[in-house]
């Protein structure tokens, strides 16, 4: 999730990609934070 909160911040990513990403992952299997990306907070120091 971290990466994602940069790639929205950075304007790498849009919020709406960034919430497509997650849907794909899931998707596929994988198991996510369940905390909306809206409101993650980034605990890494960049």
């Amino acid at each position: 999730m971290d990466f994602l909160y940069y790639a929205i911040k950075n304007k790498v990513m849009s919020l709406s990609e960034a919430k497509q990403f997650i849907l794909e992952v899931q998707s596929k299997g994988s198991i996510l934070p369940t905390i909306p990306i809206e409101n993650y907070v980034c605990q890494v120091e960049v």
